[in-house]
């Protein structure tokens, strides 16, 4: 018969120094990767547990998190910039709507100045129209509307796509205007006109 594990014993906080901090900050960058409000979370969190054990002055914690914060954005360890372009390309790709990466990336802890400025970015450097884009991408990978080969269940789905859609933040209209491709070749047709190519993508996902 296997032996019960044993119940992992919590280690004790350490006490609260910017050499220790900045111990964290390499150990969570390099397994983790990630943006500067994410990184100030992490570090609060020991900042915390370690004042709670060992007291302390709480005004020079938070100045070295804020110290190694800098000190890893200075080095390149951590780039919001890069981060939220990054994300941000990823979401859109995945079909998210515009108004829900700005939402995402704030939840993140990215700066608000950094998240306007990405999606500025995204939509003048994009080729096409990124809201349809992000909408097309979304009933692609959800098999919606014109994927639904069957009709019948094509028809009974309408309303439940449309409400998904809106769910997931896509502007009526052009939801509608999605679900309401005639066939799959016209939705292919939408998807790269939307993306800014001459031919249509092919079905796969």
């Amino acid at each position: 018969m296997d032996q019960q594990r044993r119940p992992r014993k919590q280690r004790k906080p350490k006490k609260v120094s910017e050499r220790y901090l900045t111990n964290v900050a390499k150990w969570y960058i390099e397994r983790y990767v990630p943006c500067s409000g994410q990184l100030r979370r992490a570090l609060m969190k020991r900042v915390n547990r370690g004042l709670a054990e060992h007291g302390g002055d709480r005004e020079e914690a938070l100045e070295w998190v804020e110290a190694v914060i800098a000190r890893m954005t200075e080095i390149g360890a951590i780039d919001d910039e890069e981060y939220a372009r990054a994300w941000a390309r990823s979401y859109h790709n995945r079909g998210v709507a515009l108004r829900d990466i700005r939402g995402r990336l704030r939840k993140k802890g990215l700066p608000e100045q950094i998240v306007d400025q990405t999606l500025t970015t995204l939509r003048e450097e994009y080729e096409g129209d990124p809201v349809l884009a992000a909408a097309c991408a979304y009933v692609r990978r959800r098999r919606f509307g014109p994927w639904r080969r069957d009709p019948d269940k094509r028809t009974a789905r309408a309303d439940k796509d449309l409400a998904a859609m809106a769910r997931a933040g896509h502007r009526y209209d052009i939801a509608k205007r999605v679900l309401g491709c005639e066939d799959l070749d016209a939705f292919l047709e939408m998807e790269a006109k939307a993306q800014g190519h001459d031919e249509a993508l092919p079905s796969f996902p």
